[in-house]
Order: structure tokens, then C-alpha cells, then sequence
């Protein structure tokens, strides 16, 4: 089978199709890369981008900013979150001065996995976007985040912008 980049020349004319296709293959390749990496701390994508998101953050978050930034249904990080609580990488507490609400933070045990998964992700990435000059990069992702823009809407109950 012939390299991707080997039908895709100056003179090929690209669809839109082949633009979704190409997204799609090229996210579940990461997400597969990536789900090797986790794999053995028995964790799974949806899990770890929890914990990613919050980490990041440096600050516990709201489930609808958490949901959000994954593109992530309500539902499914409900039970991504009871799943993270039960094994000690999470907590829930009511915000401070909106008692109705509800923020996810961090454990130890949380930090302590993205601790010792973030080294093999970074030498992942290195791998990977070590052969790109920094000026394809951020053309990359300038294209990326248009792509997200274009696809992304808003979420009522939130009023953010997904992503």
C-alpha cells in the first residue's frame, strides 16, 4: 500500500471528503499511539484526558468545562469521573461560593500518573514532530484550530465555545 503523502500531489485535486477522512484517520492514529502509552497504567483516552484537562488547568474544573474542552457528552464524563473517583485520581467538591455546582480536582494519585505518563508523551511527540520545521507546525495547527472553528458551535448550558 502506498504512503498517504505519495497520492496526495500539488496537482491532486482534494476533496472534502478526503479532508474529513484524513482528520478522522489521523485522530484515531494518534488516539491509538497514545491508548499504547496508557494501556498499561490501565487507563483508557477518555480517562486520561480528564486528567489531563484538569492538570493543565492547574485548578479544579467544572464538568462543563471539562466536557467541553474533550468535546466529551455529560454523560459519558459522568461515568468517566465516577470511574476516576473510584480509583482515587479525582474528587468532587461543591464550588465555594456556588453551592450547586460541582468541581473536579486533582488527587495525589491523579498528579502522580500524569507525572509518570507525560515523559513517554513527550518523547512521543518529539518523535513525531521532530521531522516538521517549527514554521509547518504552526501552520498546522493555525489550520487545525480554523477546522475546529468551522466544526465547533456553542454549548447553551455552558456558553462556551467547544474546544
Amino acid at each position: 500500500m502506498r504512503r498517504a503523502s505519495a497520492r496526495y500531489g500539488p496537482d491532486t485535486h482534494v476533496t472534502e471528503a478526503d479532508c474529513y477522512l484524513r482528520l478522522i484517520r489521523t485522530g484515531l492514529l494518534a488516539e491509538a499511539r497514545i491508548t499504547e502509552i496508557l494501556r498499561p497504567l490501565g487507563l483508557g483516552w477518555p480517562a486520561f484526558g480528564v486528567l489531563m484537562v484538569i492538570g493543565w488547568s492547574g485548578q479544579p474544573l467544572s464538568p462543563c468545562v471539562i466536557s467541553d474542552h474533550l468535546v466529551m457528552p455529560r454523560n459519558t464524563l459522568t461515568h468517566v469521573v465516577d470511574v476516576l473517583e473510584r480509583q482515587g485520581l479525582v474528587r468532587r467538591d461543591r464550588h465555594p461560593h456556588h453551592r450547586g455546582m460541582v468541581l473536579i480536582e486533582l488527587t495525589d494519585a491523579g498528579r502522580a500518573i500524569l507525572d509518570e505518563v507525560l515523559p513517554h508523551l513527550r518523547a512521543l511527540e518529539e518523535g513525531l514532530w521532530s521531522s516538521f520545521p517549527e514554521d509547518e507546525r504552526r501552520t498546522f495547527v493555525a489550520l487545525l484550530l480554523r477546522v475546529e472553528d468551522a466544526i465547533a458551535g456553542k454549548d447553551p448550558e455552558c456558553g462556551q465555545h467547544v474546544g
